[in-house]
């Protein structure tokens, strides 16, 4: 109960009960939150200069402590916005802008992160601050700033280091790529056409800025991408996944369909899959619409001998695959009709030679279920938590839980929430 009057007053800059405290021998520095950090910490975040000076100077607190996760006050005051508290840090009480927290971030890093331009612009004009300090992960401030939209933040850093701009995190991200992935048109402009970032660099993975954009559905950043650099649909990951692959296994049909009316070719990947069969496996049924409307073979097979109807009865998406049977059945012959309706052995299953049927048939199969799932459908797509991992079931199929793959994350989202 001491222990949270103490941080709480700590917070709120009141002074004087810490003063009754300190004369009752319950201010010192074993007073820590859960996470280890200590009234100086809570004083330092909630910018409360005067009662962070009485901490230090008057009751004897350290004023670099360190939290569980290694941070100082300093990283807290940095990370809340709190500028003063930081420079009085800083310049006269022992914390370094330097120092890092246990993920490798400094103090540039956190304001880069959660953008606080004039802690970065002090820190810069200061001499306080390397934007060239990688973390753990091998980000930079610029990958922050970038991530985060933050243009101000972002001219900062590079006109004070030019050289940055294409640096690549350790899974070989660079700030274009995060501002792609995250769609902000703005950062994207900027960082092409003022500060020469290379839309060609690849992630490990193959990806590329296209790649993110078309996974994540921004297709106001792919429009200006093929309108103003050299980047190409046609360009493929290190699976042989295309723009069109990553668009629909998000169920993003907007982006798939412009792809399609801007040359986009339906082709697989090196495990023989079609974007059908990202669209199908994931449950993203219009997309899949959107497939066969543009006359996507149904009955290619991927390595493990999967079509993409077989990929959504596997997963359970039933409204998938019953569209895509009701599809399959209007190309086969009325002998094989019955048999293609019912249960299906992924390991026995023949396919007839029926009649192929027109673009007609295929617009009225769609129109039809449009109409019947529209309303019990949610189209809204929520992008999955950074620590999201692929289902036990991806190892019985060579891609289920592979695509759509998590979005590029810098840090763990939780850094104020933990307490430092």
């Amino acid at each position: 109960m001491v222990v949270e009057r103490t941080l709480l007053a700590a917070r709120q800059g009141d002074v004087q009960t810490l003063k009754v405290q300190l004369a009752e021998k319950v201010l010192n520095s074993d007073v820590k939150d859960v996470l280890g950090a200590t009234p100086v910490h809570h004083a330092a975040r909630a910018g409360k200069l005067t009662c962070l000076r009485y901490l230090v100077e008057e009751a004897g607190l350290p004023a670099n402590s360190l939290a569980r996760n290694g941070a100082s006050p300093a990283h807290d005051a940095a990370a809340t916005g709190n500028l003063t508290c930081l420079q009085w840090l800083v310049t006269h009480r022992g914390c370094r802008a330097a120092d890092k927290d246990s993920s490798g971030a400094t103090i540039l890093h956190l304001a880069s992160r959660f953008s606080h331009h004039e802690i970065i612009d002090w820190l810069l004009k200061s001499g306080e601050g390397d934007p060239t300090v990688a973390t753990d992960t091998g980000a930079l401030p610029v990958h922050y700033a970038a991530a985060k939209g933050d243009l101000p933040s972002l001219r900062l850093l590079l006109e004070h280091s030019p050289q940055v701009v294409n640096y690549q995190t350790k899974n070989g991200a660079t700030p274009l790529y995060l501002a792609c992935q995250e769609g902000h048109l703005e950062v994207v402009q900027y960082l092409v056409k003022d500060c020469g970032a290379e839309p060609s660099i690849r992630a490990n993975d193959g990806m590329t800025p296209l790649h993110a954009a078309a996974q994540m559905g921004h297709n106001t950043v792919i429009v200006w991408l093929m309108s103003f650099t050299e980047i190409s649909l046609s360009d493929r990951d290190n699976d042989g996944a295309t723009a069109m692959h990553f668009a629909a296994s998000r169920g993003h049909a907007k982006v798939l369909s412009w792809l399609l009316l801007h040359g986009g070719e339906i082709v697989t990947d090196s495990w023989g899959g079609t974007p059908l069969h990202d669209a199908s496996e994931n449950g993203e049924l219009e997309c899949c619409q959107i497939l066969v409307v543009n006359g996507v073979d149904l009955g290619i097979r991927d390595q493990d001998g999967f079509s993409a109807a077989d990929l959504a009865e596997y997963n359970g998406h039933q409204q998938c695959a019953k569209y895509l049977r009701t599809v399959e059945n209007m190309k086969t012959s009325p002998l094989t009709y019955e048999y293609n309706c019912g249960p299906i052995c992924l390991n026995t299953k023949q396919r007839g030679s029926g009649r192929r049927t027109g673009c007609g048939d295929y617009v009225r199969v769609v129109a039809s279920w449009r109409e019947e799932v529209y309303e019990s459908r949610s189209w809204a797509h929520p992008v999955p938590a950074a620590s999201h991992e692929a289902s036990p079931d991806a190892e019985d199929l060579h891609m289920p839980g592979q695509r759509p793959r998590s979005p590029m994350s810098l840090h763990d989202p939780s850094y104020l929430e933990t307490g430092t």
